[in-house]
């Protein structure tokens, strides 16, 4: 009991000292709950950074990669259509080359069948094989 005694003795000297002590200790503990929890947040926020930047990485060089495609996929057709253009543009040339001939070759006859129409003379063709 005399020990009791002693220690009570001590703690009514020393009471501000022992209220001071808990009340730091409470403090110190509440504070470090908060930062254990901070940080545990913190991780949380780095990991779902990482995963953002990702998943951003991975978006940006499907874009990437889809424009390439898009632009090779552009280009065969450009290529493809130009081709086709320059076929078609060639049948139609000889074409209009051969219409061109053969008005050529029909408007000369004529011509010449009227004026020897006028003159009243015959005319002899090449290809005819009339020998009048």
């Amino acid at each position: 009991m005399i020990f009791w005694k002693k220690v009570l003795e001590k703690c009514k000297e020393y009471w501000q000292v022992l209220v001071g002590l808990a009340v730091g200790l409470t403090i110190a503990f509440k504070l470090w709950w908060r930062l254990r929890a901070q940080k545990k947040v913190l991780k949380n926020e780095i990991i779902t950074n990482k995963k953002i930047s990702a998943v951003e990485e991975e978006f940006t060089n499907s874009v990437a990669n889809k424009t390439e495609l898009a632009e090779k996929d552009h280009e065969l057709r450009k290529t493809k259509i130009e081709k086709e253009e320059k076929e078609m543009v060639a049948a139609v040339e000889e074409e209009l080359d051969a219409r061109i001939e053969e008005n050529r070759d029909v408007a000369n006859e004529e011509l010449a069948r009227r004026i020897a129409n006028s003159l009243n003379v015959n005319v002899v063709l090449e290809g005819d094989g009339d020998d009048s």
